[in-house]
């Protein structure tokens, strides 16, 4: 008869473990589901700012590319309203890729993340940017 009793005992012993463990885990999922730790905070960090060169190489690419037009246009010697006409046209759309490209960058930010982010447009990035490099 003892010997059923420390069965059953230890069957309970080892429910009781595996529901809190499972509990645990529940526990731990809701934690990092609302906080952000130091870790996870860093390895965004890293990646936001990867992101944000990648995004400040593309624009300066853009330039690059506009002055070579620009030079190519006056080389062929079109006339300077047409040639003012195409960079306004240049700046427009290169002002539009800025802010689509900065607000799809934000809307694919985890919102656990959402509340680490610093700026809300071109211009606030690139300043956070430059900031971040001449701190570090």
């Amino acid at each position: 008869m003892f010997a059923v009793f420390s069965v059953c005992g230890v069957c309970i012993m080892m429910g009781s473990v595996l529901i809190g463990i499972f509990f645990g885990f529940f526990l731990r999922g809701i934690y990092n589901k609302f906080t952000v730790s130091k870790v996870d905070a860093a390895l965004f960090r890293e990646v936001e700012l990867y992101c944000l060169r990648l995004l400040v190489l593309t624009y300066e690419d853009f330039m690059y590319l506009k002055e070579k037009k620009s030079m190519l246009m006056h080389k062929m010697g079109m006339p300077e309203n047409e040639i003012k006409i195409v960079k306004n046209v240049d700046d427009a759309n290169i002002s539009k890729w800025q802010s689509t490209a900065i607000n799809k960058f934000l809307l694919a930010i985890p919102p656990r993340f959402k509340p680490l982010v610093k700026y809300r447009t071109w211009r606030g990035a690139v300043t956070y940017l430059n900031n971040f490099i001449k701190n570090a």
